[in-house]
């Protein structure tokens, strides 16, 4: 199903290899798409809003890809402008998954907990 629901998401968003080589931006990778259908038990509609951007670097000496999920209608709303990973360092309201890809491809993601007011 991973295959199909990355070229839907390539359509519904407009999400390509071409704009993920610009940028910090990484494509749709069929783990991270997996791991938050099984892990998180999200629907194709649920992601179809969310954008996946990351950046290279190394944990432990070893390369990984960092990634950040965030909902970019709810980023357009707000009038934020998301062209990079550290753009969401400004905003970590945002964020709703990040973690990282291994070389090997495991993706480790975790969701954000939604900050309270108190």
């Amino acid at each position: 199903m991973a295959p199909d629901f990355e070229s839907l998401l390539s359509n519904m968003v407009g999400w390509s290899k071409k704009s993920a080589q610009r940028n910090d931006c990484v494509h749709w990778p069929q783990s991270v798409l997996a791991c938050l259908e099984e892990k998180f038990h999200l629907l194709p509609k649920d992601m179809a809003v969310l954008r996946c951007i990351g950046r290279q670097g190394s944990l432990g000496g070893l390369p990984v890809s960092f990634v950040r999920i965030f909902n970019r209608a709810k980023a357009y709303e707000q009038g934020i402008i998301v062209e990079d990973y550290r753009d969401l360092d400004k905003h970590p309201e945002l964020v709703l998954f990040e973690g990282r890809i291994l070389k090997n491809g495991t993706v480790h993601l975790r969701k954000k907990e939604s900050m309270v007011a108190g």
